[in-house]
């Protein structure tokens, strides 16, 4: 294959949904505070932000001096030099990727809470970009997700406008999903966040459990999948790789996770035929992503009394959604997304038309959109580890365009939807003695 035909063929949703794509000929380099390397919060913006940048653009750089990867990641690697341009190389074979000092006309995203230009610094559950300083506190903590997150609302900002020079301030605070800092909350790891299936190992299902284990969490993954990897997928998932193609999701999921010291078990099938599924025993499994949309399979979940569901997906007008629904108090996924009428967010990408000689359509998305969508489920499946639930409640969106980029609004339950006549008890007997038995009001 050539570049041309695997850039073509790669960025064709992006550019479909985005009526645009990133200019290949701009290079495009990371530079980086030295003190914010040294943090767990400062690897992980770096790495989040190469993985996506490296899907967006054939021309990235590293321009920071090496350090060693912080014991906490849980990765195998020389330095971070050799961890984030591996990632990047096998994400795209034909890239322009080296680390390198900056040079005249290069376009650069500075990490920390001080910089040229405008920055992108994450500390706690908090994110920020914008110019120089951050308001943020210094990082350390331990909690890395506000900087993973920070990093994703900068590749945003490049996007729309196209490098731009300056930007307006944004923050935006994981933890209550509001646009202004939040409480200092300490991030809890648990030995084991117990038994998590992910039905749907696509862009969204696959980015969950890669920042699950990039922020440090172990558990017992199930994947549910019946599909292969596309060369369109590579742009949306911060996992699958050019080696990965025409193999099953499933398994690349799989490898990847083993890199991370995690055994995982695959079901290459859809939910309605796993059996996996089918055979199901009350309290299994502690969780589920329901990342999957096709072939009706919010009514299978909801027929199978299930447990807390954790999701996310992406959808029109450039937007990200997660959902936390603890039955029976929330509302079930088919409230949210009728399987008679699809609602605006129902799929993880949106629809647009495959071209002037087709009549089918093809799914189609934003890279930033599916990385938000996977790293918010995250974020949501970490706190359920917490005394109290967060006051984010069962809903939060992302809006890389809107002045507040990340708002919490309540879903509710849908009049007439079938879990109104669903028998309680029979619920609660399946939930059984589950690690999260505590969230549920049975």
């Amino acid at each position: 294959m050539e570049p041309e035909q695997f850039y073509a063929q790669r960025d064709d949703r992006t550019a479909r949904y985005g009526e645009r794509r990133l200019d290949p000929q701009r290079a495009i380099i990371i530079t980086a505070d030295t003190g914010y390397l040294q943090t767990l919060e400062g690897q992980v913006a770096v790495i989040t932000l190469a993985n996506l940048l490296s899907r967006m653009s054939p021309s990235l750089s590293l321009g920071f001096p090496d350090v060693a990867l912080d014991p906490a990641l849980p990765f195998q690697a020389q330095g971070l030099h050799a961890f984030v341009l591996g990632e990047m190389r096998g994400a795209d074979p034909f890239g322009r990727f080296e680390a390198r000092a900056l040079r005249p006309g290069d376009y650069a995203v500075h990490l920390g809470p001080e910089g040229p230009g405008w920055i992108t610094h994450g500390s706690g559950w908090n994110a920020y970009i914008g110019p120089s300083s951050s308001p943020l506190p210094p990082a350390g903590s331990g909690n890395p997700f506000g900087a993973a997150f920070a990093a994703i609302m900068a590749a945003a900002a490049i996007f729309n406008p196209q490098f731009p020079e300056t930007i307006a301030p944004r923050t935006a605070d994981t933890f209550g999903w509001t646009a202004a800092p939040g409480p200092k909350v300490p991030l809890v790891r648990p030995d084991t966040l117990g038994s998590v299936w992910i039905v749907g190992a696509g862009s969204v299902g696959s980015a969950v459990a890669y920042f699950l284990a990039l922020c440090g969490f172990r558990f017992d993954p199930l994947l549910i999948d019946m599909d292969i990897v596309k060369i369109h997928n590579l742009d949306r998932s911060p996992v699958f790789t050019f080696e990965d193609l025409r193999g099953p999701k499933v398994e690349a999921v799989k490898r990847f996770l083993a890199t991370a010291g995690l055994t995982a078990a695959v079901d290459p099938t859809s939910l309605r035929r796993s059996t996996a599924w089918q055979t199901r025993q009350a309290g299994t499994p502690d969780l589920l992503v329901s990342a999957a949309n096709e072939d009706n399979v919010r009514y299978d979940i909801e027929q199978g009394y299930p447990p807390v569901q954790v999701f996310g997906t992406t959808g029109k007008s450039w937007q990200a959604t997660v959902f936390t629904l603890a039955p029976p108090h929330d509302p079930c996924s088919c409230c949210l997304f009728p399987p008679e009428k699809p609602a605006d967010t129902a799929c993880a990408t949106d629809k647009v038309p495959a071209g002037e000689t087709e009549t089918d359509s093809v799914d189609a998305a934003l890279p930033f959109l599916s990385f938000a969508a996977g790293l918010m489920t995250a974020i949501e499946i970490a706190k359920l580890g917490l005394p109290e639930r967060p006051p984010s409640g069962n809903r939060a969106y992302f809006q890389p365009l809107a002045d507040e980029v990340v708002m919490a609004i309540p879903a509710a339950r849908r009049p007439g939807c079938g879990c109104e006549d669903r028998y309680a008890a029979v619920h609660q007997q399946m939930v059984g003695d589950g690690r999260y038995r505590r969230l549920y009001a049975f």
